[in-house]
């Protein structure tokens, strides 16, 4: 076989089981548009205006669907009604927060402390009066 050969059978099989990985984690998830497999739904929102393709979809797929943004699935609730009724009646699982693989890397899973010499940002513990005195005395003030 021909190197094209090789290359358009490899390509094949990883579109191939890219495909069927998102089918499968699809199954739990709520009904939404049929995503491309590498760049998601981008294609069939408006950049422009959001909020009409948002309606759009809810029209479509109803108050709770599900997006793909890249390979990453986000499930959109749309209204007040549908917000309110995940809050209340499913506000375990709501309550967590997502994780920053980046700022996990960074602080080796220890949180980013929001005090000098630690913190991005130049001086926090200046721009907001800080009530512990354990904050207080871990900045650093010139």
């Amino acid at each position: 076989m021909g190197p094209v050969v090789v290359l358009v059978l490899g390509l094949s099989c990883l579109l191939l089981f890219s495909i069927w990985r998102q089918n499968s984690g699809r199954r739990k998830l709520p009904p939404g548009p049929i995503a491309f497999p590498i760049i998601g739904n981008i294609l069939q929102l408006d950049i422009k205006d959001i909020t009409k393709s948002l309606t759009n979809l809810s029209k479509v797929y109803g108050r709770v669907f599900t997006l793909y943004f890249g390979t990453k699935p986000s499930m959109v609730q749309y209204g007040y009604e549908a917000v309110k009724e995940a809050l209340n009646d499913h506000g375990e699982e709501f309550s967590g927060r997502g994780r920053f693989p980046l700022i996990e890397k960074v602080s080796k899973g220890l949180g980013l402390p929001s005090c000098p010499p630690f913190s991005l940002l130049p001086t926090p513990c200046r721009s907001r009066k800080i009530q512990s005195p354990v904050w207080r005395a871990s900045c650093v003030t010139a």
